[in-house]
């Protein structure tokens, strides 16, 4: 997969890993709660602003989630003998389980968009727009002083 191609998908299907990570975190707080479903919430209700304006933040804390994913899913890999006693439980443990794993990919795919959305020109062009919005302000200031 090329830089252009991942450029590409980030621009169109963005907002559709965003949705697939709030559904999987929803899923996945069946059986454990965790701060993945306030990730999902914030980054769907403020995502034009969040791509465009918070890009590092963003990726750093999908990354701080994933590494506190796969240290929950090494630590509670082993699950079935914590609920031998109530085989329903163990059940949706073992769903909570695979549902983590799949929300764990859309993360790392979500951060890979982020990233290259950051790096397309759609982003370097807000930039500019802000910056030089930001020049004519500083400008006014100094005519009005």
């Amino acid at each position: 997969m090329s830089k252009v191609d991942l450029i590409e998908f980030s621009k169109n299907h963005s907002f559709k890993v965003v949705l697939c990570c709030l559904a999987l975190s929803l899923l996945a707080n069946l059986g454990r709660y965790d701060f993945n479903i306030c990730i999902s919430f914030v980054t769907v209700i403020f995502f034009d602003h969040i791509i465009i304006n918070y890009t590092l933040l963003l990726s750093l804390v999908l990354l701080v989630s994933c590494i506190l994913d796969i240290v929950w899913l090494s630590i509670e890999g082993p699950i079935s003998h914590h609920y031998e006693h109530i085989p329903e439980l163990e059940k949706l443990a073992t769903f909570s389980f695979v549902i983590s794993i799949f929300s764990l990919f859309f993360k790392i795919l979500l951060i890979l968009c982020v990233i290259s959305r950051a790096n397309s020109g759609q982003y370097s062009q807000c930039t500019q727009s802000v910056t030089k919005n930001r020049e004519f302000e500083d400008n006014d200031i100094d005519d009005v002083a």
